[in-house]
């Protein structure tokens, strides 16, 4: 289905929810690595768009100790050193849970 919607053109894949969270953050908490490694790589998803909160994906895949998608966010490029709206980085998250 996602392929689907991204083959067609024109989705906006860092298009938000009311809580600020995009497809990738979704996924990232869901431990979706095949839809995760497919929105970066087709559809251009933003590894570094952040939610309300300031969490990027890489911040919610460290919430819910997601190593695979942690992975993958971290060989694209996504910031390990991002701050939170708390002034957390995943780096904290992860020493959290």
């Amino acid at each position: 289905m996602v392929e689907l919607l991204l083959n067609k053109g024109g989705v906006n894949v860092n298009a938000k929810d009311s809580g600020g969270w995009t497809a990738l953050h979704i996924v990232a908490r869901e431990n979706y690595y095949g839809l995760a490694k497919y929105l970066i790589k087709y559809g251009q998803a933003d590894v570094d768009e952040e939610d309300n909160n300031m969490n990027t994906p890489l911040h919610i895949a460290s919430q819910y100790g997601n190593h695979t998608i942690t992975q993958l966010l971290i060989n694209n490029n996504a910031n390990i050193n991002f701050k939170n709206l708390n002034g957390w980085t995943p780096l904290h998250i992860a020493c959290q849970n």
